[in-house]
């Protein structure tokens, strides 16, 4: 996780690749056994040790190693190009691809093909789903590794708009998250209320979360160590 971080001299971009990459292995932890199995029986043929290749990934969020790994990679980025074919195994390998991408010292552009081609299935999932990926896919642009072409678009990267974020903050007491985001505080700003907190969850949850998702995200002090935002509650 930490060398596309150290790409970055911006604190808000170092966060933004740090939390894409913790929002990556949360989505990638949570997919279902049912869903992990499928795929790797897609690639048994090739080798039999794909379940240890892929648990370090999933569990941990670490790469694939190569040139040992190039069988299930192979594999795994065929069936990131099949949305048709099992979408949750389509939407599970893209992230793995993502993953591994987003952290190799040289990485090819293996998605960008897969962007022209199924952006649009990208914004059809849930929107935790996917705010996680196009954040990932964001973080991957910032540092050069792809090129979004068509460009993205930013409401696609909120799990939940300004709108909806501002009703669920009403009554709860948190007015000085209902502020920043009424006042679209800057960056800076943002982070330094974010790393001052412990533990959130429900409304004030929500509200990190859009702060951190809206294309001015947020920058705390210590990127490289503050608490990453849950991704879900």
């Amino acid at each position: 996780m930490g060398y596309l971080f150290a790409m970055f001299k911006s604190s808000a971009d170092g966060c933004r690749s740090r939390q894409a990459l913790g929002d990556l292995g949360a989505m990638l932890r949570e997919t279902s056994q049912d869903t992990r199995s499928r795929l790797i029986a897609g690639f048994l043929s090739l080798t039999g040790n794909g379940t240890c290749i892929l648990a370090p990934i999933v569990s941990w969020g670490t790469q694939f190693r190569h040139p040992g790994d190039f069988d299930v990679h192979t594999s795994i980025l065929l069936a990131a190009a099949l949305p048709d074919d099992d979408f949750p195994i389509f939407l599970f390998a893209t992230a793995l691809v993502l993953t591994d991408m987003c952290q190799a010292d040289d990485p090819p552009d293996t998605l960008y093909w897969n962007w022209v081609a199924f952006h649009a299935q990208y914004a059809l999932v849930c929107p935790a789903l996917r705010a996680a990926l196009m954040r990932a896919f964001k973080a991957a642009e910032l540092a050069g590794r792809i090129d979004l072409g068509p460009a993205q678009e930013p409401a696609k990267c909120l799990k939940m708009t300004r709108e909806a974020v501002l009703t669920l903050l009403d009554g709860s007491g948190e007015r000085s998250l209902t502020s920043a985001i009424l006042a679209g505080a800057d960056a800076t700003e943002v982070g330094w209320i974010w790393s001052l907190i412990d533990k959130v969850s429900g409304p004030a949850l929500a509200a990190f979360r859009y702060l951190y998702e809206r294309s001015e995200g947020l920058a705390p002090p210590e990127p490289a160590t503050v608490t990453l935002i849950p991704w879900k509650s």
